[in-house]
């Protein structure tokens, strides 16, 4: 993987990671009093909207970086790694289908449950792809 493909994917996934944590804190915690009750902070649309909208460049970095990076890899039997790296693919395809599960299923309580399932899959991504980068890094050097 070339340094700025590394950049790339480091920045924008951090740049997911931190949108996605201000729309949970707005969304979860920082509902705003209004006329007739609770109503929605207005950094909950905002940093939902970011969020969408980054996603699809993290999708697209990783695409980047597959045959160059992952898929030759696991082609040479580069054993360094390999455990994390695959399970960020399968956590990747399932972050992206909750993702859109949310977006387009019918019914408050489905809804619900696949955002929760997508964020237990982003934690868990989030906490994988934080070691997958400090271990290859402690590797390389």
């Amino acid at each position: 993987m070339t340094r700025a493909e590394r950049n790339t994917i480091f920045t924008i996934n951090y740049l997911v990671l931190i949108t996605s944590i201000i729309y949970f804190i707005a969304k979860y915690f920082l509902a705003i009093e209004g006329e007739w009750g609770p109503e929605t902070h207005p950094l909950t649309i905002i940093f939902q909207k970011v969020h969408v909208l980054t996603v699809p460049f993290l999708i697209f970095a990783v695409g980047m970086i597959f045959s160059n990076h992952v898929w030759k890899r696991i082609e040479s039997g580069y054993k360094k790694s390999r455990t994390s790296g695959i399970f960020l693919l399968v956590l990747l395809v399932l972050m992206s289908l909750t993702g859109y599960l949310i977006q387009v299923v019918d019914g408050q309580v489905f809804r619900e449950y696949s955002a929760y399932l997508h964020i237990a899959v982003s934690v868990i991504w989030s906490v994988v792809f934080f070691y997958h980068h400090i271990s290859s890094n402690r590797k390389r050097a």
